[in-house]
């Protein structure tokens, strides 16, 4: 993934560069708000209309993708969490419709800003697990170190964790 993020990345960048869709007097927020259409006209500039349509191919593809693979992250956390119940499974996939419904309303501009709270709120419950885990962090950095000390390559046992 971290891969094929770079070279679609570094596509794009050159696309831009090459084709003069970029302009450096143009300032970065502003550019930001336009970076989609600076990116379709690129691509419109270096390969005709041709450019244009497979961009906007490329983004539907990618944007659906995205949802797809969000959401199954999403509900097979809900399972874990509230196991066989089937109603809340049901629930949880009525209400990702009507969050989906509700994102083809809102501006951009706020699906981008609750995108940023959401993720961010993510890591709360993940923070909170890392304290909780710090004692068996230490232990484990502990065992790590003293192997290493020891030119051992030994995996831990939970006698090391005592």
């Amino acid at each position: 993934v971290s891969i094929s993020t770079f070279m679609i990345c570094l596509a794009t960048v050159m696309v831009n560069l090459t084709s003069g869709s970029y302009d450096p007097s143009i300032p970065a927020a502003e550019m930001a708000k336009e970076a989609t259409l600076m990116t379709q006209r690129g691509f419109t500039n270096g390969f005709g209309t041709f450019g244009g349509a497979f961009l906007s191919i490329s983004l539907a593809s990618f944007a659906l993708t995205t949802i797809i693979g969000w959401y199954f992250f999403a509900e097979s956390n809900v399972i874990m969490l509230a196991g066989d119940k089937k109603s809340i499974v049901g629930m949880f996939r009525i209400i990702a419709i009507g969050f989906l419904v509700v994102g083809t309303l809102l501006d951009g501009e706020i699906i981008w800003m609750l995108a940023d709270l959401f993720t961010g709120l993510m890591a709360l419950p993940n923070i909170v697990a890392l304290l909780f885990l710090s004692g068996t962090a230490k232990k484990l950095l502990d065992h790590y170190d003293k192997c290493k000390k020891e030119k051992l390559l030994k995996w831990p046992t939970e006698d090391d964790l005592k």
